[in-house]
């Protein structure tokens, strides 16, 4: 669509672009921006009867098993006996079982699972406001980014697990690397070195840091989102030498 576009032959364009718009995904909200129209946004949550998951639960002691040890913060032994309880389930029982890790609030486990299902219309699953008075507080005075961008670094960088290791080092929720908690943590004058596993520190300093990029690449949210991921100095690499770049057409250079 864009090439046709920059060809002039506009007719063609939209017509490329009324045929992608109705996706529920990148490349589709570009289409339905290009066009004026609003996203197609599918929601079809799983509805699933409480009394279903109670006897998915009393049917299978691996999952007693996995929920004791989340309640219990062992998180890793909970896995296992998720994986091991789960592994014979067919998609309907993925479904329950997915469901099932939302009740308990394991977010990581319910994306997961659900994606194991193949069901990919139950956006609550699959995109929860877990953490919302923190992700609004962080996103507050200190940090003024839209409380929607932070939910999506989340999602992309740990799919809303607070233990998660990266195995370059980066931690927890938003992923952050120690380096920079630290520095952080110098400039709000607060106890270094920071828990950065503790999701109320994790998500400040991660809206901190959001804002910090943003404010070093010219309020460009692409960029700075970008530089979250791979570094300002990267960025800076990638950006072209000449006129300035359509942000969605430098996206699709981005080695």
């Amino acid at each position: 669509g864009r090439a046709l576009e920059a060809l002039g032959r506009s007719e063609e364009a939209r017509s490329a672009y009324q045929r992608v718009a109705g996706q529920r995904d990148y490349h589709g909200f570009l289409a339905a921006d290009r066009l004026g129209v609003a996203y197609t946004i599918t929601h079809t949550p799983l509805d699933i009867p409480a009394t279903v998951l109670d006897n998915l639960l009393t049917r299978s002691p691996g999952l007693q098993r996995a929920q004791e040890l989340y309640i219990l913060g062992r998180q890793a032994e909970a896995e296992v006996e998720w994986r091991l309880a789960t592994r014979l389930f067919n998609p309907v029982a993925l479904q329950q079982a997915a469901r099932l890790a939302h009740r308990w609030e394991w977010r990581y486990q319910a994306i997961v699972t659900v994606a194991r299902a193949e069901h990919w219309d139950d956006l609550e699953l699959r995109f929860p406001l877990a953490y919302r008075d923190r992700v609004l507080a962080s996103a507050g005075a200190e940090s003024p980014v839209d409380p929607a961008w932070v939910y999506a670094v989340i999602r992309q960088e740990s799919s809303f697990r607070p233990d998660a290791r990266s195995p370059v080092g980066a931690l927890g929720l938003m992923q952050l690397m120690p380096a920079t908690g630290q520095q952080i943590a110098r400039d709000l004058r607060e106890a270094n070195p920071p828990n950065l596993l503790q999701p109320d520190i994790n998500i400040r300093y991660g809206a901190y840091y959001l804002q910090q990029i943003l404010q070093r690449l010219q309020n460009h949210p692409v960029l700075a989102t970008a530089a979250y991921n791979a570094g300002p100095n990267k960025v800076a690499q990638w950006l072209p030498a000449g006129d300035p770049s359509p942000a969605d057409i430098w996206a699709e250079t981005i080695p």
